[in-house]
């Protein structure tokens, strides 16, 4: 088969690796420019015809992202076409119980409670996200690698440990063939591929495939897919008053009956809705009893730079620094604060990321709380501590580089 395989950014190499391995001819086309001669070469060594641009002839198949536009097959064409997602699950051959969740918002939270609550009902888990791949076992947690990506060609070199479960952030959708399917969210959309798609349709590509999907309340479930096959998240979570930063978040908890929960003073409870209401969901499916969830949740310490609370002096500050950061972030955490002054300060990434900062958005939201914000371009990298202190800042904002 003549495969044609477009974007070599997001784990096209790598497909094209895999379809080479099969025997089939690959060629892999570097649409965004990003490789370098050098690399282009040594696919072409390895066997993979490497070009700058789609070739005018025919192909049996064509694999490129969701994301990736139209325009980049130029006079190319081809018999059948497949997503990168689509490719993945048939190229996977991972029998390891796995759960794949994506969304626009709180994909990141999600993942690491789910991971800590199976962790916490006894089993080992790989957990695979935008902040790293770690390992929890016989209640120890090793840090694996530091920077991965989420794209769905991940799911083909996730490491081989053997793990009772493998908890998978995705960036646009997965792999259909999760054991459990997740899609955290169904408020936001954007366009993607040009403005030729939309970011809803990629993520669709969790449902009804293979396994049960987990959906938020109130998202179609698309016709033919059967009923028993998917649950909804949402509606079991009622927070109490804001707390104060550094004090544990009060909630009320529907499960069988109402039960109340402490959450734990290092990161922002209240911004953790989402991720809680997602999370019980999929522990719950996933087979943890009820009576342990409250002591689940309640040992949870958050994710580092998602919402982390920290001591400076005798206060707090709330850190946020990962690169999801973007206006609607912000307005999310600020959301769970009680307004009434302070200082912000934001430091942006200096190097390429897949969405700029819309500057005038977070204005607006740093008003509506009375929130002064300071923005340097020169600190990336700095301890947050020390930025806190510099700036006398309630909140620091670091946006780092999309890896």
């Amino acid at each position: 088969m003549d495969v044609l395989i477009l974007d070599l950014t997001h784990g096209g190499d790598l497909l094209a690796r895999r379809y080479r391995d099969q025997g089939h001819e690959v060629t892999a086309v570097d649409v965004y420019g990003l490789c370098s001669d050098a690399e282009l070469r040594s696919l072409d060594d390895e066997g993979i015809e490497a070009l700058r641009a789609a070739p005018p002839r025919e192909f049996e198949l064509l694999v490129s992202p969701v994301h990736c536009p139209d325009s980049f097959i130029r006079d190319a064409s081809f018999r059948r076409r497949s997503s990168f997602h689509q490719a993945v699950g048939e190229l996977i051959d991972d029998d390891r119980f796995r759960i794949e969740v994506t969304g626009v918002k709180g994909k990141t939270s999600s993942c690491h409670l789910i991971a800590h609550m199976l962790a916490a009902d006894g089993r080992s888990v790989l957990l695979h996200s935008s902040s790293g791949r770690e390992l929890f076992r016989n209640g120890t947690r090793r840090t694996l690698q530091k920077e991965v990506s989420i794209n769905p060609v991940s799911l083909l070199s996730l490491p081989e440990d053997d793990v009772d479960v493998v908890v998978a952030e995705m960036s646009l959708g997965g792999s259909g063939e999760a054991d459990i399917g997740i899609i955290t969210d169904r408020d936001a959309d954007y366009a993607i591929a040009a403005g030729t798609r939309s970011a809803r349709e990629a993520k669709a590509s969790m449902i009804g495939r293979a396994g049960r999907t987990l959906l938020p309340l109130g998202h179609r479930v698309p016709d033919g897919v059967r009923a028993d096959m998917v649950e909804c998240h949402g509606g079991r979570v009622k927070m109490g008053r804001k707390a104060r930063l550094g004090e544990g978040q009060r909630l009320t908890l529907r499960l069988g009956d109402e039960v109340d929960v402490t959450l734990q003073g290092c990161y922002l409870g209240a911004a953790y809705r989402g991720a809680i209401e997602v999370a019980v969901a999929a522990a719950l499916m996933a087979g943890v009893d009820e009576s342990a969830i409250v002591g689940h949740l309640e040992s949870f310490k958050g994710v580092p730079g998602r919402g982390e609370v920290r001591l400076n002096g005798d206060g707090h500050y709330l850190l946020e620094r990962n690169p999801g950061i973007s206006a609607a972030s912000i307005a999310h955490q600020l959301e769970s604060l009680e307004p009434g002054g302070g200082s912000a300060v934001l430091v942006p990434a200096d190097r390429k990321v897949c969405d700029a900062l819309d500057m005038e958005a977070i204005r607006r939201s740093m008003d509506a709380w009375g929130m002064r914000l300071t923005v340097d371009h020169d600190a990336l990298g700095l301890d947050p501590s020390l930025l806190a202190e510099r700036y006398g800042a309630s909140v620091v904002l670091q946006k780092e580089a999309y890896r």
